[in-house]
């Protein structure tokens, strides 16, 4: 009977012993453990991997919305300082040789505690400046709402949105409130890529509004436009559209054309340092025409009366009617000569299509007479509905009522047209729609908002730096979609733009701009130039050039701005990490048997 009353007494006996020795520090150990800062680096590597792809095909600042500065990847540097701590705290013992070891894992902890104040608190924009202007904003790549009450002065409320264009579902329908303002807003619908369209809807006053399109089954039904009598004319081809007022006399019948207006192809200007040389077009093919005193000359080479372009830039006529007038001309001189295109009714083209000028220094305008007696093609509201009028190219003049979505039945014209709507009182408003990323105006998000503010509410479409008024609570607030605005503690001025381009090329080779600091805690404004591979530091600030605009002679200069408050911490935890391994290599030299000088001497 003792034994088997002595058994479960050891056994209780064994296992109270074990819990008053359980060891408090197995929480920390398993923290800190070599399998868990393991699983950490692979999985902080694995993301840095997944963000650098990101990053090549969608850009630095989505890479940095959903990697860099996510909340979740900020937890796994948390995570591995915790892990590094907790390792410290195991298996450091006091001892002169582990100190290294101490040094080494505190270097690693600041290091990672600058990366996060950078993380943090760090800034990094875009400062726009055109030559001779001068400012303090510097454009945050995140999407705000600037709301100003109109009739204070006091500056704009920035509302945070939470959607972005890599994330355009985030947010909607959360209600957002303005800091300082009675006023609440809720994002109903992000468009991440939005283009603009002009477009009427009815009303009891206005002008009347046409929808004009191309007709036919195969007709792309985003290729139409709106007219007014206000409005300038259309052209479609050679075809120009325009709507009359409601009074406008009948379109007369031209006379036949003469023989010297047939004959006329117009003239070619050409402009060259001050001087001014005017080419008849008619008597001057194949003739070489002086340039002045530039030492250039003009050869007008080919007429075409009714042009279109071919491969390669190659001109062709379709006859002999001056529907749309072009020439080709070529510029000679020392560096030899410049082939060049010229539309009387397109003097964009060159401009549009542009290659590589031998001559830039030479601008030229082609015009031709005969162009005024191309189709045109006018609507005019009558007191019976939308007449149409169609003048042809010989001058003759057909009318007719207009039957919306039904084609025009003129001969003459090379186009089916068609009037899609048709408002006798309209007014204009503008909707964006949805593209696709990569098409031609993309990037451009808008926002459908809905304000409330004193029991009342309005709803309104903002668009990319379109400023809108809404009135809402028995107030009026201007309200702009656009980057968030961060103000620099000094003012930076564009004095000059340089720009140099690699030799028979537009490419650019090299763009500096010369700057001026001009700060109220200095005596003296600070002038400096920054290009590639040279920036300019000041007030913790870095500034990088990093692009530029040409508008014609009007140049801007895009900087680069970045303020990193935790750079020189990791620096000093670089420090630490060197001076630890540093202090382990020379403890375990010193620890070995005759690793010092005196021991090998004892032995000896």
């Amino acid at each position: 009977m003792a034994e088997a009353v002595s058994t479960p007494l050891f056994v209780e006996s064994r296992h109270r012993s074990v819990v008053r020795t359980a060891d408090p520090w197995s929480v920390i150990r398993t923290l800190g453990s070599l399998k868990a800062g393991v699983t950490l680096l692979v999985l902080i590597g694995v993301s840095m991997a997944a963000a650098s792809i990101y990053e090549a095909r969608h850009g630095r600042v989505a890479a940095q919305v959903l990697f860099y500065r996510a909340w979740w990847f900020n937890g796994l540097l948390l995570a591995l300082a915790g892990n590094i701590f907790c390792a410290t705290l195991v298996r450091w013992t006091i001892s002169w040789r582990k100190l290294g070891f101490l040094i080494t894992h505190i270097g690693v902890l600041v290091v990672l505690a600058g990366a996060l104040l950078t993380s943090r608190f760090g800034i990094e924009g875009q400062l726009r400046l055109e030559e001779r202007g001068m400012s303090d904003a510097i454009s945050i790549p995140r999407l705000v709402i600037g709301i100003e009450r109109l009739g204070e002065n006091a500056p704009a409320t920035e509302v945070d949105l939470p959607m972005s264009g890599i994330r355009p579902r985030a947010g909607l329908g959360r209600a957002l409130s303005a800091t300082g303002l009675d006023l609440s807003l809720v994002v109903d619908e992000f468009l991440p890529n939005a283009r603009w369209t002009r477009s009427f809807e009815p009303s009891a006053t206005g002008l009347a509004a046409v929808e004009v399109a191309v007709a036919g089954d195969g007709a792309d039904p985003r290729m139409s436009s709106w007219l007014t009598p206000r409005s300038p004319s259309l052209r479609l081809g050679s075809v120009q559209i325009e709507l009359a007022g409601p009074d406008s006399p009948p379109l007369p019948d031209l006379p036949p054309a003469s023989t010297s207006i047939a004959s006329s192809r117009g003239t070619l200007t050409l402009q060259v340092g001050g001087s001014t040389t005017v080419v008849d077009v008619t008597s001057s093919i194949g003739k070489p025409v002086s340039l002045g005193a530039s030492g250039l000359s003009v050869r007008i080479t080919a007429y075409h009366a009714d042009a279109v372009v071919g491969p390669n830039r190659t001109l062709s006529s379709r006859g002999d009617q001056p529907n749309n007038p072009a020439i080709e001309f070529e510029i000679v001189g020392p560096q030899g000569s410049e082939r060049r295109l010229a539309f009387a009714q397109f003097p964009e083209f060159a401009s549009m299509h542009a290659r590589t000028a031998v001559y830039p220094q030479v601008q030229n305008a082609y015009a031709a007479d005969a162009i005024d007696r191309a189709p045109l093609v006018r609507f005019v509201p009558r007191p019976g509905g939308l007449e149409y009028e169609v003048r042809s190219t010989d001058g003759r003049v057909v009318r007719g009522p207009v039957r919306t979505d039904a084609p025009i039945a003129v001969q003459s014209l090379t186009l089916p047209l068609a009037v899609r709507t048709y408002l006798p009182a309209a007014r204009e408003v503008f909707a964006p729609s949805e593209i696709a990323r990569g098409e031609e105006g993309a990037e451009t998000p808008a926002t459908h908002v809905t304000f409330r503010a004193g029991g009342s509410q309005a709803t309104h479409w903002l668009g990319w730096n379109r400023p809108a008024v809404v009135e809402v609570g028995g107030r009026s607030y201007r309200l702009t979609l656009r980057n968030r605005e961060y103000r620099l503690p000094f003012s930076v001025q564009l004095e000059k733009f340089e720009r140099e381009t690699y030799p028979g090329t537009n490419q650019a080779a090299m763009f500096a701009s010369h700057v001026t600091v001009r700060d109220s805690a200095r005596s003296e404004p600070l002038r400096r130039t920054i290009q590639m591979n040279q920036p300019l530091r000041y007030g913790g600030y870095t500034f990088f050039q990093s692009g530029f605009e040409q508008r014609g002679s009007l140049s801007a200069s895009i900087l680069t701005v970045s303020r990193d408050p935790g750079k020189w911490t990791v620096y000093g935890g670089f420090l630490f990490v060197t001076a630890g391994v540093v202090w382990m290599i020379i403890a375990k030299r010193l620890g070995r048997p005759g690793g010092s000088p005196a021991r090998r001497e004892s032995a000896t």
